[in-house]
């Protein structure tokens, strides 16, 4: 102890504090002082740093809720000398206090602004990047992204003096192969944030200042490298697709002007986006002898009838675009064309030895290939193994895909343990991984499970945990998001069949992280892949290809054997659950005993915006982030939002825009509502249906309860082509119908943007169902789940074959469409908008048609039936009821002209009714009794022709038969049960010239 004293004196007297004890106190204090005010200084003078800039494109803001006004001022500063152009914001979705000005609690990015105008920023110079950032790595990020597609050269930060060094060190990080300048401008300190020498003796100011040097550590140790290892520097968000698209605009002829945006390039099975909407004077229904009165013809025998349409190719070559139109009148602009490069993507080339510069193909079936990744015979049942050997592989060719393609090849017959995740690659060339047979696996044909020894097996860990899929995006999403893969010849099954999986293969998040564009992966392509439910008739699978990502191509794919027994979350082969597209779904078995195909259901990208000055056509919002032309959205009328008060948007200027009209102007103060719907939607040539062996009674029947609802559903979607498919087999159970067009907020999923709109039918077999479709005006499950208006539904040369009691005699109904109105939300009713029912042939088969019926309008208390619409030319069994409503059962006419005003001869003509009775049906109708299968050439086999010599032979508006052209739809779905390309010519709804 006398030693420890000893020390301690010896120690003061060095430091040269001596005296009594009180005094050597004293003076210790107030050396610890000294020399903690400059340490203290010193560290937080080590905080701040400078790159100096002369001159930038554009001056950046970065987000802080205590810190903005600070930085607003001296980035007005440095704007009014000429520094930048333009003042860019990043905004965190952060609300400040209230405003008794504004009535309400603006975002801090709001009040950012204010404060640049108030120190004389113009307005016009001021941008708010639209998506949420929730750090500074965000925000780097979310700049890389901006300044690549708007090709920026140099970028000015400012930020506030403490925050400076971290944000240099994370920007140059982002940036770091870029050649884009970044300059750093800090705010001196001692306005809001304190002076070097004092911080220290400010409670508040150690979590600005001595914080710091904490988040300095964890963002080295966070974001030096990204999940797989990438580093940040290479995480580079790409472009988004489509960058190279280019309008092109024809001649105005009496008010009409054609327009199409098209890219110069794409790859085959690479979805494009083919877009008509900046076309004006166009009519938005059928001519009046129901032709179409638009038409985008692709170049490649495929064509629409939308303003917007996905479209993926098939093969290389130039195609042509052409987009065609008239008005209501009419009159035809003239066409506008536009040509497309479509080339296959390049092959990868050389194989990985050593993972030297170019080697781009890692080989797992060679030895004589790099031995980290090579999979011999003896180890393709070593799944965990293996699973790590392709996850080294994968992350090996996202770090390598910036000059060329990669490629992975995985042995047939070797299994990989999942969950393999897709992570985020450093370029935009395509990862291909594929099975090492596929050749055997011709392109262009569906595969099926007879084709699994020749694919290699991806399993999902159901035995220990169910939430995992066998492949997928890195979930919950990242902000720098996957994309450019392309999956080939792959087998995604559970790796035990007595446990549930919820999926195989998701494609982005379906939960609210996911909740920007930035966010959200893109550009993915599944070829010739097998889904597998299970084998096993107990066995439950929720989901085959979940989809939450644009730019995403499923093709020659089977998804099967997706099955709920007894109640629970829905079954289904694809599910697209939001994004905005587009897709293409082409040549594919669906198989799923809930929906075999759905769209909707993912936790929506929800943006609002408080509404000022507003009439029946335009506002002013207070934040028009994320929202687009031809966008829904939600207006709230006394605080209510309905389906009445929902429209379209369709000019933005700043933040003031016009809409479609509406009936009230919306409430001053209320808030705005949208979010993306995911659009553009190519479904094509596929097969689906619901095996036998599900179906109580059936011989075949399996024993268990499975879970029985529609063939193909939507509750959000818009711009959809439903082409050329066979849907077949299902009975009513858990629901009833084979197609279901439903807007619906469930779960808190969708919001009130939810729509169904834009959606054409078209050369589809549907067949064997209790009944065919219906179409919901708003949510009828839940009047208080207002969602948006269904508009513009098209169902043009579709086969209902053997649709009603003759197959299914459970329950009621039996009815070719159910056309119901919907609850407004507000104790009103709304109707549909233009729904066009046009050359279809419904056959309710033989021998009972005692109670079937073509169409059920349903409670008149909600509006049931449709606005601007055309009933033309279709052929159909009277059955026990025609046009039917809870108003009167039999008497059709009248229900026509009450559910489909004006009920005249530009709404009902020319339909064909077998066997009509007493019923009262339009003058402009033809009605013939007698024997419904000798109306047609051969009823048996299903060739529903009109035969020669019947009435309706010539007799439609458009001077064709009236009914289904059967010549049309044989050739649009020749090979589509089996999978083959078949003689594929054309899938083209008819026309006069046809």
């Amino acid at each position: 102890m006398a030693n420890a004293e000893r020390y301690w004196k010896s120690a003061l007297w060095l430091l040269g504090i001596r005296g009594n004890g009180v005094t050597r106190l004293l003076r210790l204090v107030s050396f610890v002082l000294v020399i903690w005010s400059l340490l203290a200084w010193g560290a937080a003078l080590a905080l701040v740093t400078r790159v100096e800039m002369a001159n930038a494109d554009v001056i950046v803001v970065l987000s802080n809720p205590s810190a903005y006004v600070e930085r607003t001022r001296h980035a007005a500063q440095l704007w009014k000398t000429g520094r930048a152009p333009r003042v860019l914001l990043t905004n965190e979705n952060l609300r400040s206090s209230w405003s008794e000005a504004e009535q309400r609690n603006p975002l801090f990015s709001e009040r950012a602004t204010q404060e640049l105008k108030r120190a004389g920023v113009s307005p016009d110079k001021i941008e708010v990047l639209p998506a949420t950032v929730r750090n500074t790595f965000d925000e780097a990020v979310l700049l890389r992204q901006y300044a690549a597609e708007n090709k920026l050269q140099s970028i000015l930060i400012v930020t506030s003096a403490y925050h400076s060094r971290r944000a240099l060190w994370t920007f140059r990080n982002v940036f770091r192969d870029s050649d884009i300048a970044i300059g750093l401008d800090p705010v001196a300190p001692g306005l809001q944030t304190p002076t070097p020498a004092s911080w220290w003796l400010k409670p508040a100011a150690w979590k600005i200042v001595a914080l710091e040097y904490p988040k300095l550590v964890y963002y080295w140790v966070r974001y030096q490298a990204l999940p797989g290892g990438t580093n940040v520097g290479e995480a580079i968000p790409q472009p988004r697709p489509q960058v190279d698209a280019k309008t092109t605009v024809g001649a105005s002829l009496s008010g009409i002007t054609l327009s199409i945006t098209v890219p110069t390039s794409a790859f085959v099975d690479e979805v494009v986006l083919i877009d008509a909407r900046k076309s004006v004077g166009l009519s938005n229904r059928p001519q009046s002898d129901s032709t179409p009165s638009l038409e985008i013809n692709f170049g490649d025998g495929f064509k629409c009838n939308l303003l917007a349409c996905g479209h993926a190719y098939r093969s290389p070559g130039n195609y042509t675009i052409t987009v065609s139109g008239k008005n209501r009148s009419g009159l035809a602009a003239p066409s506008v064309s536009v040509s497309i490069s479509v080339t296959s993507i390049p092959a990868a080339s050389n194989l990985n030895i050593n993972n030297g510069p170019g080697q781009n193909v890692i080989d797992m079936t060679v030895s004589r290939g790099n031995g980290a990744y090579y999979i011999p015979p003896a180890a393709y049942r070593n799944a965990a193994a293996n699973a790590v050997k392709l996850q080294n592989a994968i992350k090996r060719a996202a770090a390598n895909n910036v000059s060329g393609e990669q490629e992975i090849i995985l042995p047939a017959g070797a299994v990989f343990a999942g969950p393999i995740s897709m992570i985020a690659p450093r370029g935009n060339k395509y990862i291909t991984i594929k099975s090492g047979s596929l050749a055997s696996l011709p392109q262009g044909e569906r595969v099926s499970p007879v084709n699994a020894a020749m694919m290699p097996t991806i399993t999902a860990p159901s035995s220990t945990n169910a939430t995992l899929a066998a492949m997928w995006t890195p979930t919950p999403a990242e902000l720098v998001p996957s994309h450019h893969y392309r999956l080939q010849g792959i087998h995604f099954a559970k790796n035990s069949e007595a446990h549930y999986s919820a999926m195989l293969l998701s494609l982005g998040d379906f939960n609210s992280v996911q909740d920007t564009l930035a966010e959200t992966p893109y550009n993915f392509i599944v070829d010739r892949c097998w889904l597998d439910g299970g084998a096993i008739e107990g066995s439950v699978t929720n989901s085959g290809i979940r989809i939450a990502a644009d730019y995403v191509t499923v093709v020659d794919s089977h998804s099967g054997e997706f099955r709920l027994i007894g109640v629970g979350v829905d079954t289904t082969a694809i599910t697209i659950g939001k994004g905005r597209g587009p897709y293409s779904i082409v040549n594919n078995t669906l198989i799923a005993g809930s929906e075999n195909f759905f769209v909707g259901g993912g936790a929506a990208e929800l943006n609002t915006g408080k509404i000022s000055s507003p009439s029946t056509t335009s506002c002013t919002l207070s934040s028009v982030v994320n929202l687009e032309l031809d966008q829904n959205i939600a207006l709230p009328l006394g605080g209510v939002y309905s389906a009445a008060n929902s429209t379209i948007v369709r000019s933005i200027n700043g933040n003031n825009i016009t809409f479609d009209p509406i009936r009230t102007p919306p409430d001053t103060g209320g808030t705005a509502q949208w979010a993306a719907t995911p659009s553009y939607i190519e479904f094509r040539r596929n097969y689906l249906y619901k095996p036998l062996k599900w179906r109580a009674g059936h011989p075949s029947y399996v024993g268990f309860d499975i879970q029985i609802k529609n063939l193909w559903e939507t509750k959000n979607s818009r711009y959809v082509v439903v082409d050329a498919n066979v849907m077949e087999n299902t009975w009513v159970k858990d629901q009833s119908y084979a197609i279901a067009i439903t807007p619906r907020k469930t779960n808190g999923g969708e919001t009130v943007a939810a729509v169904t709109r834009e959606l054409q039918f078209s050369n589809n077999i549907i067949r064997s169902a209790g009944n065919g479709v219906i179409i919901a005006a708003a949510d009828g499950q839940n009047p208080y789940n207002a969602v948006q208006l269904t508009t513009d539904i098209t169902f043009r040369n579709n086969l209902f074959w053997n649709v009603g009691i003759n197959w299914d005699s459970t329950g009621a109904s039996h009815m070719m469409l159910n056309l119901n109105g919907g609850p407004d939300g507000s104790g009103g009713s709304v109707q549909s908008k233009r729904i066009f029912i046009i050359h279809n042939t419904h056959d309710n088969g033989v021998p009972d048609n005692t109670y079937g019926q073509i169409i059920d309008f349903g409670d008149p208390s909600w509006g049931g039936g449709a606005l601007e619409s055309m009933w033309f030319n279709n052929v159909h069994q009277h059955g026990g009821y025609g046009f039917r409503s809870n108003l009167s059962v039999v008497d059709s006419a009248a229900n026509i002209a009450r559910f489909l005003p004006p009920g005249n001869t530009t709404v009902w003509n020319r339909n064909l009714i077998v066997n009509k009775g007493d019923a009262n049906y339009p003058a402009s109708g033809i009605y013939v009794s007698g024997s419904w299968p000798k109306l047609f050439v051969d009823y048996a086999n299903g060739n529903f022709a009109l035969a020669s010599g019947m009435r309706g032979k010539g007799a439609a508006t458009d001077g064709t038969d009236v009914g289904v052209d059967m010549g049309a739809l044989i050739e649009a779905t020749a090979g589509v049960q089996t999978g083959s390309s078949g003689s594929i010519q054309s899938t083209r709804p008819r026309r006069v010239s046809d």
